[in-house]
């Protein structure tokens, strides 16, 4: 009888162990994208491409540097940023994520570069462990003011939509 009592908690803890999921040995990874945005500002219609290169530190957290180029309404800009995304599992293979680009975009051909801050919401979509596409919405914010006649009369932010091929 006492030993099987010693038995006991031995496989008590083996049950409970089977439960407990342990992180892959390999947390930090890289992560690209590949994005295409198209927005509108109060003036015309703006379409871009970014490529996004960083480390997904975690299932739940990616920092990574971007660059693009996009045109509009102030011809060709090209942002250079900072991105950072925190991501919520939804289920297996589908995480929402909630982000924000913070750099400085340049008005081309003028020697104009201003502030630029983007916050991001939307949807990543895994194919694999290495594949995905995110799908969202962002506010590009752009501290440039535009004027006529030396009036401000507006801004230039961007309220769009991007889809990127992950890898």
């Amino acid at each position: 009888m006492t030993i099987l009592l010693g038995i006991a908690p031995l496989n008590y803890a083996s049950a409970r162990e089977k439960h407990v999921q342990f992180p892959e040995k390999k947390v930090l990874r890289y992560q690209g994208e590949f994005s295409l945005t198209g927005g509108a500002t109060s003036y015309s219609i703006n379409f871009g491409a970014d490529i996004l290169n960083g480390i997904r530190f975690n299932p739940y957290l990616y920092a990574g540097v971007g660059v693009g180029l996009e045109v509009g309404v102030a011809e060709w800009t090209a942002p250079i940023y900072l991105n950072i995304k925190g991501y919520a599992p939804i289920s297996k293979r589908v995480n929402m994520y909630l982000g924000t680009d913070i750099g400085v975009k340049h008005w081309l051909g003028y020697s104009i570069s201003r502030f630029y801050a983007g916050p991001e919401f939307g949807f990543n979509f895994e194919f694999g462990k290495r594949m995905g596409i995110n799908l969202g919405i962002q506010y590009d914010i752009w501290c440039i003011p535009l004027t006529v006649d030396d009036v401000e009369v507006g801004n230039l932010n961007t309220f769009g939509i991007v889809l990127g091929l992950v890898f």
